[in-house]
């Protein structure tokens, strides 16, 4: 890195924080970038920067239905590259440096490039014009759209590999695990290995049915290395085919998708779905058998499957084609559209997929939403055929209270306060709780709803890693999200601060995360 320009570059986004909008105009066979939101362009945005003050980058893009799918798509990836090429690059570094800090080895590069290679493949070959794959070619025009503008606008090297492995960061731990048993020893996989009772995995996810107002509130906060607390809450509008939806959702730099999973689905209150999953794991080195580049990674999955699935039981469905076997997660598909008559059914509000190498199984629990009053989800599969199958059993039965569903210390605490709380701040407190000084059932900072192991006393877990964000969607919040970054400081807790971890690379983030609920507005 030129030390000097990567200076500059990070005191620019920190101190530019208004938001233009910038449009793509057609001209023949070529396009090209100009200031304002253009009528008749293939697309347009903006992007504004607020990470300073709130934590979040904002990103809005639209597509225009007059252009082709594949232009919107392309055009699509392409402004988005032109509007936040400078986070793209330093988010890769932070990623490289703290997971490969010797270089991604040649077996994982060899697993991608075949992976990529049957993506490819599979769209160009689609002679029978399958839908599914249809699909996949537009999101496979979109990254390439994000390519093409990195490369035309951003001033640091990166390659089209790379740029693939930082949209594929949810897979690629399986895929390393796969192949490498010494990692870098800031990796999440090397925590993993030096504590093999925890569970370093991401996110936990509550979902809360009011039956007085017959409101359906949904959270997500999402688990990993502090470092990469480079956050852009993005808006898409992309009408390219019939049953594409405007999407909201948490995401990070140069991805077309959320690695967190929390997305707002909605086109109108007729059609309105909500998305989380946390991540599952398994303990059965056979497994990694099953783990094979034939197939589609979890973003290209979870994206087909939302931007054309047309019920939460085929969204659910769709996301467990072509299973790679890697970013093994508890998917939960909320239906937010005639909640009253689907509570008196019992059915078609929830449903869960539950994915581990070989296999993905899907079903309504509507009714257990409906009986408790709420569902949530905290790493450990509720299915018991995944719950066996990827070894969390075994673990059990050696006296691994952490792998029990109904007794890790999360289950607990969900088990006390899932069903007593109401209203959206309420989940606001619970979905940000951390009150391992004074809860009895956890006195572990990492075992809270929303973890901090940068509190750790004991120095073998003490690390920055544990809950990075909180967001909220609601029925009753229509279009909007409520948003919160960085380690929780509720409680009396301290907010995060980097002067205590000086040694890890965490290039454009915030020194302090004192930050407090925002709302995002997606801009129409």
């Amino acid at each position: 890195m030129n030390f000097s320009y990567g200076f500059v570059v990070i005191l620019f986004l920190f101190f530019c924080s208004f938001a233009q909008k910038f449009s793509i105009i057609k001209k023949g066979n070529s396009i090209e970038i100009t200031k304002g939101a253009i009528r008749g362009s293939v697309a347009w945005g903006s992007y504004e920067n607020t990470v300073n003050s709130t934590g979040w980058g904002v990103l809005n893009i639209h597509t225009n239905k007059k252009y082709s799918p594949e232009e919107q798509a392309f055009a699509a990836g392409y402004i988005e590259s032109y509007l936040t090429h400078q986070w793209i690059w330093i988010y890769w570094q932070n990623y490289l440096k703290n997971e490969y800090k010797h270089g991604i080895k040649k077996n994982i590069r060899r697993f991608m490039s075949l992976q990529f290679n049957f993506w490819r493949k599979h769209i160009k070959n689609n002679d029978n014009d399958d839908m599914y794959w249809k699909n996949q070619k537009l999101i496979f025009e979109q990254f390439r759209g994000l390519w093409n503008g990195y490369k035309k606008f951003g001033k640091e090297p990166m390659t089209l590999e790379e740029l693939y492995f930082l949209n594929s960061v949810g897979d690629l731990p399986t895929i390393t695990d796969k192949f490498e048993k010494i990692h870098s020893e800031n990796s999440m996989l090397d925590l993993q290995d030096k504590n093999p009772d925890e569970l370093y995995h991401e996110c936990s996810a509550y979902i809360k049915y009011n039956n007085k107002s017959n409101d359906i509130i949904f959270s997500h906060n999402t688990w990993r290395p502090y470092y990469a607390m480079l956050r852009i809450y993005k808006h898409y509008f992309f009408p390219w085919t019939k049953n594409a939806q405007p999407m909201s959702f948490a995401s990070s730099p140069g991805l077309i998708h959320s690695k967190d999973d929390f997305y707002l689905l909605s086109n109108s209150q007729q059609k309105r779905f909500g998305v989380m999953e946390t991540t599952n794991s398994f303990f059965l080195k056979k497994l990694n058998e099953r783990i094979t580049p034939n197939s589609l990674l979890s973003w290209q999955r979870i994206l087909v499957s939302m931007y054309f699935g047309q019920t939460p039981k085929e969204i659910t469905k769709t996301i467990g084609q072509f299973n790679s076997g890697t970013y093994n997660n508890q998917w939960m598909i909320i239906n937010l559209n005639s909640i009253e008559k689907n509570a008196q059914r019992k059915k078609n509000i929830l449903y869960i997929g539950e994915q581990m190498p070989g296999k993905y199984i899907v079903k309504d629990v509507t009714s257990i939403l409906i009986n408790q009053t709420y569902w949530a989800s905290y790493n450990i599969p509720y299915i018991k055929e995944i719950f066996e199958s990827s070894g969390y059993l075994k673990k059990m039965e050696l006296g691994k209270k952490e792998y029990n569903y109904t007794g890790s210390s999360r289950a607990l605490i969900f088990t006390r306060d899932g069903a007593r709380i109401h209203s959206i701040d309420d989940v606001k407190k619970l979905m940000t709780m951390n009150h391992y000084k004074t809860d009895p059932i956890s006195n572990k900072p990492r075992n809270q709803i929303a973890a901090r192991y940068d509190l750790e006393i004991d120095s073998d877990y003490k690390f920055p890693f544990g809950a990075v964000d909180c967001k909220i969607g609601a029925a009753s919040l229509k279009y909007k999200t409520l948003a919160y970054c960085g380690p929780t400081h509720e409680g009396g807790l301290p907010p995060f601060n980097w002067e205590l971890f000086p040694s890890i690379q965490h290039w454009g983030t915030p020194r302090v995360y004192n930050f407090d609920w925002v709302k995002m507005n997606p801009s129409l």
